[in-house]
């Protein structure tokens, strides 16, 4: 099933299992599967290794070579965990790298590129308003704080990590605050997306909910 090669844009607030749940629909309705957050964190990643100011982190931003293939976007000769690219200081870092235009810019060029042919559930936080806003079916997750930090605690403690979770709340909510108030491609509904409270609905609710929104709307276009 491609909907005519149309992408589904799937954004919003953290812990809202925006990526699980992107990659189970890609499968389940034979599309193509793109996590944009996985790019931040692996820019975060190139970033904090390197120990780069912002001046030299714009200079050397370009080397780097993003990969598709299977679902998976990577960097070439890229070598990283997922401990590491799910960790706290990564997530924290790619929050503040996304602020700035240039490592924007780059990525959104990237990510248009890889999305060209269509057929894509691309989940983030600026998809359907800045990346595709010409996707035809667009979807927007949230969750209060609380129950979100409740579901990041639960991974981190998957993890071994140690954050309480009150440490967690603080975090996600300052993660939501600072996106949904930066400058550039803030985190904020596309007019025609479809808004979906997470809150109290587990996940196969959510995910029978999307993808039944889906093949409604791809009958009717």
């Amino acid at each position: 099933m491609n909907f005519n090669n149309n992408n589904i844009a799937i954004d919003g607030y953290a812990a809202t299992g925006k990526s699980t749940l992107a990659l189970a629909l890609s499968l389940d309705l034979k599309m193509k599967f793109l996590n944009t957050g996985k790019m931040y964190r692996l820019v975060a990643i190139f970033n904090l290794r390197n120990n780069y100011t912002e001046e030299e982190l714009e200079k050397n931003l370009r080397k780097l070579k993003f990969t598709y293939k299977n679902n998976k976007v990577d960097i070439k000769n890229f070598i990283y965990d997922q401990l590491e690219l799910q960790s706290q200081e990564i997530s924290e870092l790619s929050s503040q790298l996304s602020k700035l235009k240039f490592v924007r810019d780059y990525l959104t060029k990237i990510q248009r590129k890889i999305l060209k042919k269509g057929g894509f559930i691309v989940e983030g936080r600026d998809i359907g308003t800045v990346v595709i806003p010409n996707a035809k079916i667009k979807f927007f997750l949230t969750v209060s704080d609380e129950e979100g930090a409740k579901r990041r605690f639960k991974e981190m403690e998957e993890n071994h990590n140690n954050l309480k979770y009150q440490e967690i709340l603080q975090k996600i909510k300052d993660r939501n605050k600072e996106d949904k108030t930066r400058i550039i491609a803030p985190l904020i509904p596309a007019k025609d997306a479809i808004k979906i409270d997470t809150t109290n609905k587990n996940y196969n609710e959510v995910f029978n909910l999307i993808k039944n929104k889906i093949l409604e709307i791809n009958k009717n276009v």
